[in-house]
């Protein structure tokens, strides 16, 4: 194995070493989602670094990122913990956000847990505050939340992880 640390004076080294995410894209890439580090991406000359920037809207939206998530169009959802949630829209080098009440999907909280994808498409988003369910094709987003006294709905709204079975169900 290999071990990758920070280091100051390199600037192709990892750009944190709090790593709370990692994923190999479809493209046997190696994706890291560090905290206070932003997203880094590892490349043959070392990893290339994708930071917040106040001034840049479309530089990721923040740099704590809590969960990676390739889908099955290739696209890379990155959650974030005070963010909302990006795609990285790699042809034009950007990211598309969606945060609590605005952006291309608004969603009912800032701080994403989980994501995943069911049968359908539908991106699903575990935050603080419920389930967001993404439909991209309509461009709707559904919202799960507790409803106290209902018993069908969530159980609580902290959501930490989501899971899709053998016979895809979420």
């Amino acid at each position: 194995y290999q071990q990758f640390l920070h280091d100051a004076e390199d600037p192709n080294s990892i750009s944190s070493d709090v790593i709370v995410s990692l994923l190999f894209d479809s493209k046997n890439r190696l994706w890291a989602g560090t905290y206070l580090g932003g997203l880094n991406l590892l490349t043959k000359d070392g990893f290339k670094h994708f930071r917040h920037n106040p001034k840049d809207s479309t530089s990721i939206a923040g740099d704590n990122i809590w969960e990676l998530f390739e889908d099955s169009k290739g696209r890379l959802w990155i959650g974030t913990l005070t963010g909302g949630v990006d795609i990285y829209d790699e042809e034009n080098n950007r990211f598309i956000h969606s945060f609590e009440g605005g952006g291309k999907f608004p969603i009912h909280a800032n701080y994403i847990s989980s994501i995943n994808e069911d049968q359908n498409g539908k991106i699903w988003i575990g935050t603080s505050y419920g389930i967001d369910i993404i439909d991209p094709l309509k461009n709707v987003v559904k919202h799960l939340y507790h409803i106290p006294g209902d018993s069908t709905s969530l159980s609580d709204d902290n959501i930490l992880a989501i899971y899709k079975d053998k016979q895809e169900n979420m």
